[in-house]
């Protein structure tokens, strides 16, 4: 039986979810294909260890199955990469390491997983938490500034944009100064 994996991983501003298989940053839901995910999950599992490419080829890409595993792993790290902004040649999360391998540099917090867990996988985190007596932190719930201020700004420009279109004005461009500011 494999051994179970932690509920929740923490590092940066993200969360990596085990049990929706779901990435988050500041509490907003990440796009990101299953495969990179496993990637990243094997990495954060194995936090400030190399993990060799071949490691990643036996744990994420069974023997029966037939792909250009090279390609594959180096499409989902760049995927990786792309999702948390991070970069090869200052890395803040993955770190490669030529002919080796990978490595998650980050600090990562590990939220394990109780027996209620497994013994309940359908109950819902958060009502296990409150019927526990567990606070869980919640996500903020303000957005980040340059996304409110993009907020803002899209939100007074559809006003002007009705209230121009009602008076029978044509539009040809409108600015955002809004979004400079940040």
């Amino acid at each position: 039986m494999p051994e179970p994996q932690p509920a929740t991983f923490r590092f940066g501003p993200y969360e990596s979810r085990n049990r929706t298989r779901e990435l988050y940053k500041y509490g907003l839901r990440l796009k990101i294909r299953p495969q990179p995910w496993q990637v990243l999950n094997l990495l954060l599992s194995r936090a400030g260890d190399v993990v060799s490419r071949e490691e990643l080829h036996r744990q994420l890409w069974p023997s029966e199955t037939f792909v250009d595993f090279e390609h594959g792993l180096n499409n989902s790290v760049k995927e990786l990469r792309a999702v948390l902004g991070d970069s090869v040649s200052e890395p803040r999360y993955i770190e490669t390491l030529p002919r080796l391998g990978y490595r998650f540099v980050a600090p990562v917090e590990v939220e394990e997983r109780t027996a209620a867990d497994v013994s309940n996988p359908g109950v819902d985190d958060t009502s296990r938490a409150e019927a526990e007596g567990i606070a869980r932190p919640k996500p903020p719930q303000t957005m980040p500034p340059l996304a409110s201020a993009l907020w803002y700004c899209r939100r007074r420009s559809l006003a002007v944009l009705a209230r121009l279109h009602h008076s029978g004005h044509s539009i040809v461009a409108l600015s955002c100064p809004a979004a400079n500011r940040e």
